[in-house]
């Protein structure tokens, strides 16, 4: 009995993802687009499409390689444990709230940006409800913290991996470069978006007191713990799958705009230029195909390309399909994912987090 369940249990996971997709309009925009660029490419550059595909395939096999060691990893339990060590339950509601962004802040850095969204949002989630915080958020802020912190690693995000295929550095060498860097966009990041989540529980809280004082009737002022009260969620396994799933159609893409745009495309002007432009990239076009077409031609165009992609898609939710997993993750449990704030939050931290993440690249020499 044990043996047929544990067989069973993947194909209902699977049988359940599909049916899932199929109600889910991103996704469905997503190989819609990957195979539209797919045709394009067929017909306009036919020729080069193997060959794009050629040099795309291991950056994504990689990451295929990284998220599943890393979800089987949560499935031992192991990160349920590192949660229980960040996390104290006893702890003021900002440092738990601390505890819960510096835990998607060390999984999107050390492991990968998806697997932090897909471990480390439910558990936010499930601290949030629990301490009584504002779950979305509490998301929301999750969102930007796993996309800005997601460049300590090569394989930390698919961008990364993407770009480093033009610009080769090795690991060791990439992370003597790369470790102050992140540690200082963590901190800043982590701290900031700790304290406006304390302000506004604060005036929340506050808010709901002068309402009770005032004889409104509690069913109606909906606490965070009772408006954000969710709905049975997707099991962890099966939003594995769909993180999995969903490198088809980004690799599809990703080959495609390699294809179309041979010799890929180059960042101009000087550093500041460079971060800018590869942002706006990311922002405006997805952080992906920005990756599969943009071309780094020295170390410095790598880093601008390396940070610009991993903290320019927190201009826009659209900028990064982590954020779209994590807002799919808050809404399959019943919180709210303010689009608007998102970028507004994202927007302003962004100058601060590229200083700092400059400061970190030229103190080590790597700049």
């Amino acid at each position: 009995m044990q043996v047929e369940l544990a067989l069973t249990r993947p194909l209902r996971a699977i049988r359940s993802a599909r049916i899932s997709a199929h109600h889910d309009l991103v996704r469905s925009v997503t190989w819609m687009v990957a195979l539209g660029l797919a045709a394009t490419a067929a017909l306009l550059r036919g020729g080069l499409i193997f060959p794009a595909a050629a040099t795309t395939w291991p950056a994504f096999l990689t990451l295929a390689v990284v998220i599943g060691g890393g979800l089987a990893l949560d499935a031992l339990g192991v990160f349920r444990l590192l949660a229980r060590l960040v996390i104290p339950s006893d702890a003021p509601d900002w440092l738990v709230a601390a505890g819960a962004l510096g835990l998607t802040a060390l999984l999107s850095g050390v492991v990968n940006l998806d697997v932090a969204v897909v471990v480390a949002v439910p558990i936010a989630l499930a601290v949030a409800r629990e301490r009584g915080l504002a779950a979305g958020r509490l998301a929301v802020a999750a969102a930007l913290t796993a996309n800005a912190t997601s460049f300590l690693l090569p394989t930390s995000n698919l961008t990364t991996l993407l770009v480093l295929d033009h610009a080769p550095l090795g690991a060791w060498p990439y992370l003597r470069d790369s470790w102050l860097a992140w540690l200082l966009v963590t901190a800043l990041t982590v701290g900031t978006l700790t304290v406006l989540m304390h302000i506004g529980h604060r005036s929340s809280t506050v808010r709901t007191r002068k309402g009770e004082a005032g004889g409104t009737d509690p069913a109606r002022l909906s606490s965070p713990r009772s408006s954000e009260r969710p709905e049975r969620g997707r099991a962890g396994v099966e939003q594995a799958i769909l993180a999995l799933l969903d490198l088809v159609p980004m690799f599809i893409a990703a080959a495609s705009i390699r294809a179309l745009l041979d010799g890929g495309m180059t960042l101009g002007g000087g550093l500041l230029a460079q971060l800018g432009m590869a942002s706006g990239l990311a922002a405006g076009a997805n952080n992906l195909p920005a990756a599969a077409a943009v071309v780094a031609s020295g170390r410095l165009s790598m880093w601008a390309a390396v940070l610009g992609l991993a903290i320019g898609p927190n201009l826009l939710m659209t900028g990064s399909v982590a954020s779209l997993i994590t807002r799919r993750i808050a809404r399959d449990r019943g919180a709210g994912f303010g689009v608007v704030a998102f970028s507004l939050t994202g927007a302003t931290m962004l100058p601060f987090q590229l200083i700092v993440a400059l400061i970190g690249l030229r103190l080590v020499g790597a700049l």
